[in-house]
């Protein structure tokens, strides 16, 4: 999924010139919206019929996941052109998802627990939300500084 997406990535030219930000700013909508999507099986379905939901909406989180994972780690080399810089950006960036990661692995567990009992579609609706709240900043504060408008002689 991830070399389809990244050749998407980079045949789709934007307006404004910028690569990454538009896809980051869709991913805010999109990949919320499927977290809780692939908990939200209808009660109604047969064992199968619940099985064909989960693979089929966990097969477009992950595709949300990847049109999410390969701009931001584009946006990086767009930020800066330091090598240095882009290697503390990405150092500080996997510490924030490591912190994130543990967050929700704490969290999750202590809200579908007999003493909170949320189920696990409440339970992603929270996650979403957080998810969704912590995408805003990068969203909407990232600058793409070097913008490759030149074409490169003999590569029209």
């Amino acid at each position: 999924m991830t070399l389809f997406f990244g050749v998407v990535f980079d045949k789709i030219k934007f307006k404004s010139g910028h690569r990454s930000i538009p896809w980051i700013r869709l991913t805010l909508v999109l990949l919320p919206v499927m977290t809780v999507v692939v908990y939200q099986i209808p009660d109604g379905l047969t064992p199968t019929g619940k099985l064909i939901w989960f693979i089929v909406t966990y097969v477009l989180w992950d595709s949300a996941y990847t049109v999410s994972d390969v701009p931001i780690y584009n946006l990086v080399t767009m930020m800066t052109t330091n090598l240095n810089e882009r290697n503390s950006i990405l150092s500080l960036a996997r510490l924030f998802a490591l912190i994130g990661a543990f967050i929700t692995g704490m969290l999750t567990p202590i809200l579908v627990s007999e003493r909170v009992g949320f189920s696990f579609g409440n339970t992603a609706i929270v996650v979403a939300l957080l998810a969704a709240l912590t995408m805003i900043p990068i969203a909407f504060s990232a600058q793409e500084r070097f913008i490759l408008r030149a074409k490169i002689k003999g590569m029209d």
